[in-house]
């Protein structure tokens, strides 16, 4: 379903023709949705680079900027919130004016915008981007489910993953900082959130 930054782009149609294959055995059916966002550590410990590896993986590729499609959104909000750019208020016409080879990145620099205060008055804009985008997707995502979760068994529940991959340079361990962790019945209602269990883990 996934597309630039993360963002469902499949949409209901994509999030339907997943769950007609959730099959209801008699005993329930379950539908585990796993989304993130990311975000780069660097070997310095710069927020938003990651060092690569440029085919030799004894060579270091240097340092470069780990979300491009994030970044780019970031400096369109940017842009915006400084007056060297018009905002384009409404997604569906931003989307509809830009070139139909760029529509998902004209969608998340739309997206971003609501959070351009909270941008601009982070401590380190890089490490408050791939949280504010990851809460513009989350809010994608469960009017995705919302509005397709019918197409489920009856019996299911939907589990709700969501967070931000943390990158990290070649030869240490990526990390995932858990966002959301819910069930969520057929018809997309809460029926329990479990965050508490990962905060007390």
């Amino acid at each position: 379903m996934g597309g630039l930054a993360g963002f469902p782009f499949a949409g209901v149609a994509g999030f339907q023709g997943m769950a007609r294959h959730v099959k209801d055995k008699g005993n329930g059916a379950d539908c585990l949705v796993v989304y993130a966002t990311n975000v780069g550590i660097d070997r310095d410990g710069k927020v938003g680079k990651v060092h690569r590896v440029d085919g030799n993986e004894d060579h270091d590729g240097g340092s470069s900027v780990c979300s491009d499609s994030g970044q780019v959104a970031l400096e369109y909000v940017q842009g915006v919130m400084a007056m060297d750019k018009e905002s384009q208020s409404n997604v569906m016409d931003a989307v509809a004016i830009s070139s139909p080879l760029d529509a998902q990145q004209t969608w998340v620099n739309s997206m971003l915008m609501k959070y351009g205060n909270r941008l601009e008055k982070a401590t380190d804009v890089n490490v408050e981007l791939p949280l504010a985008l990851f809460d513009c997707q989350d809010e994608f995502m469960k009017k995705v489910v919302k509005a397709g979760c019918g197409t489920l068994p009856s019996t299911a529940k939907i589990a709700l993953v969501g967070g931000v991959l943390i990158n990290t340079p070649p030869g240490t361990a990526d990390y995932f900082l858990p966002k959301i962790f819910e069930i969520r019945s057929n018809t997309g209602e809460l029926q329990d959130n479990l965050m508490d269990y990962l905060d007390d883990a």
